[in-house]
């Protein structure tokens, strides 16, 4: 080991320690220029077409040679795009786990109608969210079955429970997003009564008015009559359940009233239909007792709507 005193000692006995850094100069080496000749090309010969055979797995890399193209005289082995698969898009869904909506496109089931009305973020939730929201609406309407059947007087809407109950429980399962079987079919509100009662319930419980156009000038007003005291929004659909924008309803629109109001009608004598128009101030036309209680019904649809 080297101390620090022999250390010192052999500084000193340096014979250039005297020397600055400044004295020390470096010695300066002539510039060479080196010159570059120029490059001539003579041609570019790059095949637009070029044939090129995929090697399989019983060929080997040495016996197959790499495609090339020349630059003059120089043989240049040519860059080869190859092909990569791109990957098929994920079809994962969140809804995935969900049966496909059986209703056709552009219709809607009812226990979806106007469901922004109590959830206002239906609008703009998600297909998950959307089925969940569905789910808990079905779920509500399932809970006043018994209560708007008393007060309502549902026997003499064409309400039976256990239809109600077997229209409700799969849709507060599933929301929308239903077997087949149970799809609500929108043609047969026009002629089958129990159709008509199941519309003319989810109209009454969600406190909605249903204008439902069949065509351009004609209509049907749902529920058969409204809750006492109250006047409920109108929604218009189309004859799917599809929502459109609110038409002009005039008076050469034909107006339908649900086939429960009409039925109990029918069941009048032809004087007690002429009491009842007289009450309302309208004269029945001279027609059959059927076409009479249609009219008057549509008549009542009428007053409904302040017309």
């Amino acid at each position: 080991m080297v101390s620090f005193q022999d250390l010192q000692d052999a500084i000193q006995s340096n014979p250039r320690k005297g020397i600055r850094i400044e004295e020390i100069r470096l010695v300066s080496l002539p510039v060479v220029k080196f010159v570059i000749p120029p490059v001539v090309v003579e041609s570019v010969k790059i095949p637009t077409k070029s044939k090129v055979s995929i090697p399989t797995d019983s060929d080997s890399e040495d016996s197959i040679p790499p495609p090339t193209r020349s630059i003059g005289k120089t043989v240049v082995p040519a860059v080869v795009p190859v092909p990569v698969a791109t990957p098929a898009p994920s079809q994962t869904s969140l809804v995935s786990k969900f049966p496909k909506p059986e209703t056709p496109r552009g219709s809607m089931d009812p226990i979806c109608i106007a469901v922004e009305v109590h959830d206002p973020m239906y609008a703009i939730a998600t297909p998950t969210v959307r089925i969940s929201l569905e789910c808990t609406e079905a779920q509500r309407l399932e809970s006043l079955v018994d209560v708007l059947y008393k007060e309502q007087a549902g026997r003499s809407r064409g309400w039976t429970k256990t239809k109600l109950t077997e229209f409700l429980v799969p849709r507060a399962a599933a929301g929308s997003r239903l077997n087949p079987k149970y799809a609500f079919d929108w043609s047969a509100i026009w002629t089958q009564k129990e159709a008509s009662a199941l519309l003319d319930f989810v109209c009454l419980a969600k406190g909605i008015r249903l204008a439902i156009w069949k065509s351009s000038h004609e209509m049907g007003l749902w529920p058969a009559a409204d809750k006492e005291g109250m006047t409920p929004s109108l929604i218009h659909v189309g004859s799917t359940g599809a929502p459109l924008q609110p038409r002009e309803i005039t008076r050469d629109t034909r107006i339908h009233a649900p086939i429960s109001v009409v039925a109990g009608l029918e069941k009048l004598s032809i004087g007690e239909l002429e009491s009842v128009a007289e009450k309302m101030g309208i004269t029945l036309p001279a027609c059959k007792k059927a076409e009479k209680a249609a009219f008057l019904a549509s008549a009542r649809m009428r007053m409904r709507l302040g017309m």
